[in-house]
């Protein structure tokens, strides 16, 4: 047999398994054509269909402390299942020199009721729960606010993300669709409880004041987004949302009430604190391939020693 015949035959179940790796779903997608407004509803049917996945929210600032310049990353970690629910979620607060908190939860479903397992300072905490809790830690719910929440959407190009194409989309968050994304998915009250062992206490406390918060969002103007889209998939990627100026305001509105409801020490920390960046990003990866887990043992037995039935 010629050699170049030869080769070309040994090669070609390995070409095959290759190109297995690529569902038909997925070829079909990259070979048509799409709409603007066809990609995003595809993306979101893509992943409300979805049967595991992985997320992170990452809330990423910059401040000055003493005039000193430091970063500061508080992120979530999420992994869901949809049916039946099980979610976890690694929460940590990163202020490097500063120090460092964290946090885990899991969420069970079974029958229709929820169990919620909480792992904070104190130890682990866990018991029955309403499903508006549960979803505060579910990465799935998250991304499809966002999607569902931006408007006057474009699609302003393409681009190479860790070696795949993607669709880039610039829109803007208004103030109700803030307050959803925000408050109403419950992912930054999560973030603010990190605050509460740090120097940034009292910014901690303010932002876990839904009513506070959501005057703040709604004297905001609207805040542009961006939108990640897989081109071969359609799965969501990351949404990127740059909430500085908010986080300002924030700062700004707590000064005096800190200066008069605080100590000396608490004061002159707080009036040498500046905010000078705070970037939201939302990661998605892993669709119905997320990596199993289970509840902990300490954390099972934790059971029932509180009741998360109302918010906290």
């Amino acid at each position: 047999m010629n050699w170049k015949k030869w080769i070309a035959t040994a090669m070609l179940p390995v070409v095959i398994i290759w190109l297995s790796g690529f569902s038909q779903e997925s070829i079909n997608y990259a070979q048509e054509q799409k709409t603007e407004g066809e990609i995003l509803e595809l993306a979101l049917e893509k992943l409300e269909s979805a049967e595991s996945m992985r997320s992170s929210l990452v809330m990423d600032m910059d401040i000055e402390v003493f005039r000193l310049r430091t970063g500061l990353e508080a992120s979530m970690d999420m992994v869901s299942f949809r049916s039946p629910m099980k979610i976890k979620s690694e929460i940590n607060l990163n202020m490097g020199l500063l120090g460092k908190t964290q946090m885990e939860a899991y969420a069970t479903e079974q029958d229709g009721t929820y169990k919620l397992f909480l792992k904070e300072a104190g130890g682990w905490k866990a018991g029955e729960a309403s499903l508006s809790e549960v979803l505060k830690y579910d990465g799935m719910k998250l991304v499809k606010v966002c999607l569902e929440q931006i408007e006057d959407i474009e699609l302003t190009g393409t681009k190479m993300l860790n070696g795949r194409k993607v669709y880039q989309f610039s829109g803007v968050g208004k103030s109700t669709g803030l307050k959803k994304i925000l408050l109403d998915t419950g992912s930054l009250q999560i973030l603010s409880t990190l605050f509460q062992d740090s120097i940034l206490k009292s910014l901690g406390g303010f932002l876990a004041r839904e009513e506070e918060v959501e005057k703040m969002i709604q004297l905001a103007e609207g805040m542009e987004l961006t939108l990640l889209i897989d081109a071969q998939t359609g799965y969501p990627l990351q949404c990127t949302m740059d909430i500085t100026e908010m986080m300002r305001d924030a700062y700004d509105l707590l000064t005096p009430k800190v200066a008069k409801g605080s100590g000396k020490s608490e004061k002159d920390i707080w009036s040498q604190i500046k905010v000078t960046k705070t970037d939201i990003v939302i990661k998605c990866s892993q669709f119905n391939a997320a990596e199993d887990f289970t509840i902990p043992r300490a954390a099972r037995r934790a059971l029932s020693t509180v009741s998360y039935k109302e918010n906290r």
